[in-house]
């Protein structure tokens, strides 16, 4: 059997050696070949960055964005939505995009000129589970910096905040000042990385914390409370979440960096609290196509 996919309203180049490729053929025994036109496909997979039409019945939406799955648009989505919306929806945050999963070799593309998240290399897992060594003087540092785009409010008043202590070196569009090298050819010379999300939303987590804590910072990050509960270990990042007030939070980060065994004791915490697996998120797109096609896949 050899079904036939389209894939619409994506970005360039997916599914052409990326992580939701990797993901698709992990989930099908059968082979497949990709189609140009959605009439022609028995299954579409669709995304939020364009507006070209399929039919819902045989659609199956992929969406790291920060909105809930649009269901009236598909059968089945995945995305950051921790909800399964009755057996239609199934969590894969963006953040295991960037991981380097058994047997997943990512394929490298040309980078896109506005894109500074391409540049990166995948992240061993066994390096997110494993306690990190403190082997470089932290005056040989400088303090913190961040690399962003969007200029969201969250992330401007959190850059300010820390402004108001020392100097943090701004990097990308939103401080016109691009960055096109990898991220470790820059921040491994900080000793923090801000690195808030777009937003607050349970669920909601990108490959912000795993970038900066894999280019050898402490991460500052602004995101959900129970990170816990989603494998990630709350003591080897600084959540702004996790303080009453603005200034309690500054005079944290006063105190650790300059407290070189409180910045060790966080430093040197493993980002991830266990193994992740893909065994839910593997299922359930071979349970989504099966359904749509009315055979087991």
């Amino acid at each position: 059997m050899k079904l036939r996919f389209c894939c619409i309203n994506f970005w360039e180049n997916a599914f052409d050696g990326d992580f939701y490729e990797y993901l698709l053929r992990r989930s099908l025994k059968c082979t497949f070949d990709w189609v140009d036109s959605v009439h022609d496909a028995d299954v579409v997979f669709t995304s939020v960055f364009g507006s070209q039409y399929s039919d819902p019945c045989k659609t199956i939406l992929i969406s790291a964005e920060h909105q809930s799955p649009q269901l009236f648009r598909c059968s089945y989505s995945l995305s950051f939505d921790t909800d399964n919306w009755l057996g239609q929806n199934c969590y894969c945050p963006y953040w295991y995009n960037r991981l380097k999963w058994p047997g997943f070799n990512k394929k490298p593309h040309p980078i896109e000129i506005s894109s500074h998240t391409s540049y990166e290399p995948q992240i061993s897992i066994d390096d997110l589970l494993t306690t990190r060594k403190l082997d470089f003087k932290l005056e040989d540092k400088q303090f913190c910096a961040i690399v962003a785009s969007n200029p969201d409010p969250l992330r401007i008043n959190l850059f300010n905040l820390l402004s108001t202590y020392k100097e943090v070196a701004g990097y990308g569009n939103l401080f016109s000042n691009p960055w096109r090298k990898p991220k470790h050819d820059l921040l491994n010379t900080f000793k923090f990385c801000l690195c808030p999300e777009n937003c607050l939303s349970p669920g909601y987590i990108t490959e912000k914390i795993f970038d900066a804590w894999s280019c050898s910072t402490i991460p500052i990050y602004y995101g959900p409370s129970d990170l816990q509960s989603f494998n990630i270990n709350s003591n080897a990042i600084i959540n702004y979440h996790d303080f009453d007030s603005a200034l309690e939070f500054l005079d944290f980060i006063r105190h650790v960096d300059s407290s070189a065994i409180t910045y060790k004791s966080i430093y040197e915490e493993p980002l991830l609290l266990s193994r992740p697996s893909l065994e839910e998120q593997v299922k359930f797109m071979n349970r989504s196509i099966s359904n749509i096609v009315g055979k087991n896949v």
